[in-house]
């Protein structure tokens, strides 16, 4: 019977020293990916901003006047941003902040509940 149980118990121990190297990995990988995202999300701007550089000098080359095209990029960057302020905003007073109906149904939950535990203790 001891046997049985040492085996078994070895058995245990090489499961979950195989589950902790499994998710060593696992976390290891995921960390990489998390830092490989952080960087492409880094890169965003710059390459936001060579895109506008190539299309303003490709305006200029073609003939635009260089404070025309300044002008119409600038005019389309605060666009964007004025639109995106506007739909924050708007998410944000449909109740962005406030509870909502899942929270409130689980403090009314919880309300009754503390009634009846309170009426069966005066029992």
């Amino acid at each position: 019977m001891a046997k049985i149980v040492l085996h078994i118990s070895n058995l245990l121990k090489g499961e979950f020293a195989l589950a902790r190297i499994e998710l060593v990995e696992k976390l290891q990988s995921t960390r990489n990916a998390v830092i490989m995202l952080a960087v492409a999300v880094a890169l965003v701007p710059a390459l936001i901003g060579l895109i506008f550089t190539t299309l303003i000098l490709t305006l200029i080359a073609v003939g635009l006047p260089p404070v025309w095209v300044a002008l119409a990029f600038t005019g389309l960057v605060a666009l964007t941003m004025l639109v995106l302020v506007i739909k924050a905003r708007n998410l944000m007073r449909w109740g962005g902040l406030s509870a909502s109906r899942t929270v409130q149904g689980l403090r009314r939950d919880a309300e009754t509940l503390k009634e009846m535990v309170s009426n069966d203790t005066s029992v």
